[in-house]
């Protein structure tokens, strides 16, 4: 059996493990669209149609399963990422610009901004989730790092609300809205480009396999020690500064699980582990059919 290249091996596998930590990240940025009704509190006599309705809104467009769901199920990566990315620049954006203005007209349209940011961030989430269980062969470790994903979902409000406490205190909702609306269409933008499905073949997908629960149990101990760091700085000791840091270092820090995992596998692919025929390749299967985001779900 010819083995494919060592260097178009482990760009593979850089490929598929990146879909983790930009999974991550697009969870925590855009889940932080609940928080977008607290930049009105301050103008509670201009905009009290918002805050009543505001947060209503915004969890309308975040739990548009239906929409999401048909666009990741129609749509490439590239087209659902691209379409999440120009929601968030047209909803955030334009709050900052009409955040000062009175009338029920302009409530209805921040209302109707809110939306188009949740389901930005609707769109976003499923096509990043559906991304990392096809990557992982919707198998036990896609269900493992599903189940650390919706732990950043969680954290997403708190981390938000950490880092304009820590950062941005003295910031304008206006200057927030253009910051955060950058913020969270780069992100992504650079999902839509860096996030697709891998095909690593027979070979690579054994020794991915081998390396797949070392790497998951270091994000199980990660992800768990930001729990716990982050709610004793961010509720405990109301340290907002220092929790928002803590939440960016353990962003940086799933880069580096990203890099011992290419590096684990790498180590086997020089040492040849499991590419012999007595080796692991020797209990190799045959992959199950890929299934539709529909299929996935139960539709015939």
């Amino acid at each position: 059996m010819k083995l494919p290249n060592v260097k178009e091996m482990i760009m593979k596998i850089v490929m598929k493990w990146l879909t983790v930590p930009i999974t991550f990240l697009v969870i925590a940025l855009t889940g932080a669209a609940i928080n977008l009704p607290q930049q009105f509190i301050k103008t509670k006599d201009k905009h009290d149609i918002v805050i009543s309705f505001g947060l209503n809104a915004v969890y309308l467009g975040l739990y548009s399963g239906v929409i999401a769901g048909i666009m990741v199920d129609k749509l490439s990566n590239l087209i659902s990422f691209l379409i999440a990315a120009v929601l968030a620049l047209i909803s955030y954006i334009p709050l900052a610009f009409i955040a000062d203005l009175e009338g029920t007209p302009v409530d209805l349209a921040i209302l109707g901004l809110f939306f188009l940011a949740g389901l930005s961030g609707s769109i976003g989430v499923i096509t990043s989730v559906v991304s990392l269980a096809k990557n992982f062969d919707a198998g036990q470790a896609s269900l493992l790092l599903v189940a650390i994903a919706v732990t950043y979902w969680k954290l997403a409000s708190g981390m938000d609300s950490a880092l304009h406490t820590g950062f941005m205190k003295d910031a304008t909702p206006q200057v927030y809205f253009i910051v955060v609306g950058c913020i969270v269409f780069i992100a992504l933008l650079v999902a839509a480009f860096a996030m697709t499905k891998v095909e690593l073949g027979a070979i690579l997908d054994t020794l991915s396999k081998e390396a797949d629960s070392t790497g998951i149990f270091i994000y199980v101990i990660v992800t768990s020690l930001l729990l716990v760091t982050f709610f004793i700085f961010a509720d405990v000791l109301d340290m907002g500064i220092v929790a928002s840091s803590i939440f960016l270092f353990f962003l940086f820090v799933n880069l580096l699980i990203l890099g011992l995992a290419i590096f684990l596998i790498y180590k086997m692919i020089k040492s040849g582990k499991g590419m012999s025929p007595t080796g692991a390749l020797g209990g190799v299967g045959k992959k199950p059919d890929e299934l539709t985001t529909g299929q996935m779900c139960g539709k015939k």
